[in-house]
């Protein structure tokens, strides 16, 4: 949470926050598991300790391929994701 925490809680008041991270835990070696699951969130985690803030959990799933296409000025609709997935 180093981000928000340098903007600081009154920066962040009254706005919304879309938090894109995934903690994930590589102490164990490949493929990592989640450092923050089961009966929390980083997103809920995030959401407690800015309670001014709206927080918004998205684009989780999103992997590096989608986001290159995003970069190449291409639509990025769910049909392309799909697209992008079956490939």
């Amino acid at each position: 949470m180093a981000a928000p925490e340098h903007a600081g809680a009154d920066n962040l008041a009254d706005k919304v926050l879309i938090d894109i991270a995934n903690p994930l835990d590589f102490s164990a070696g490949f493929p990592p598991s989640l450092l923050v699951k089961d009966t929390d969130s980083l997103g809920e985690q995030v959401q407690r300790a800015f309670p001014k803030t709206r927080v918004v959990k998205s684009l989780n799933t999103m992997t590096a391929a989608h986001r290159q296409l995003q970069r190449q000025d291409r639509p990025l609709t769910a049909r392309s994701q799909w697209a992008t997935l079956r490939t």
